[in-house]
């Protein structure tokens, strides 16, 4: 009887195994709002696998779309869609969520490998594909998303403005250069025309010369006018707001980021 048992161990040993493999991959990508096709999901099944081996820390990928009916805030829902079917299978998961309900978009990773990402690495991750968004290209902004997480490409303030100031910098000296060039050559050409038929003397009248009577002043008058300050005008403009260039509707929680689209 015991060594009956002992058979029947190894094969509920690989039932189970099989049964938690088979589970992982049903929750690898799950499309609940019907976004992507047959091939889409090939392909960003693939990406997965293949950019998960790129990283640099040991986690998986998941991919859940969803329509959200009841309108769940998106980082409560992914929260919990984590909890209830992620963790269980993975406690190093990063899911790429689309909420159609919310009209977010967001990505989720576990207290175990948050810290490798800042919220700069995760918003550079959705800015890379973001642009996809606008044309419901769904699945071309996931796999955007899943090249650039082993890679992110983290924009560096500090750095930009440095090559900012260094272009202005030389565009300015070189357009100072230009000006005075030009302003230096229609002088001199100025002086060498005294008028259209005969060319001016230069070297000759170079020098004062009380006996040439053909020195020409130019009289030029400038007339100031003060304007007071319309006090009516200024105080109009007093309740205008101006907006700045920014990501719209930021999404963001200890476990993640996300965009507004």
């Amino acid at each position: 009887m015991i060594k009956k048992y002992m058979k029947i161990i190894p094969l509920l040993f690989i039932v189970v195994v099989f049964s938690v493999t088979a589970y992982s991959q049903d929750v690898k990508l799950v499309d609940d709002a019907y976004l992507f096709d047959d091939k889409e999901k090939t392909e960003i099944l693939d990406a997965m696998y293949k950019y998960e081996k790129e990283l640099s820390y040991t986690a998986e990928m998941f991919v859940h779309t969803t329509n959200n009916e009841y309108l769940i805030d998106t980082e409560k829902y992914i929260a919990d869609y984590y909890k209830k079917y992620i963790e269980p299978v993975s406690k190093n998961a990063i899911i790429y969520l689309i909420d159609m309900g919310n009209r977010n978009v967001f990505i989720y990773v576990s207290d175990s490998i948050k810290s490798n990402f800042t919220d700069e690495i995760l918003d550079s991750i959705i800015d890379s594909s973001f642009y996809f968004m606008s044309d419901e290209r769904y699945a071309d902004f996931i796999i955007g998303e899943i090249k650039n997480t082993p890679n992110p490409p983290v924009f560096d303030e500090k750095e930009s403005e440095k090559k900012n100031y260094l272009l202005i910098t030389s565009i300015a000296v070189v357009a100072g250069a230009v000006a005075g060039t030009v302003g230096v050559i229609s002088v001199k050409s100025s002086y060498k025309m005294y008028d259209k038929d005969a060319p001016y003397k230069l070297k000759e009248n170079s020098y004062f010369n009380a006996s040439v009577r053909n020195d020409r002043f130019i009289r030029k008058s400038v007339v100031t006018q003060k304007i007071n300050k319309n006090d009516n005008n200024s105080n109009s403009n007093s309740g205008k707001s101006s907006s700045g260039s920014g990501r719209i509707g930021s999404v963001s929680s200890s476990n993640g980021r996300g965009r507004s689209f």
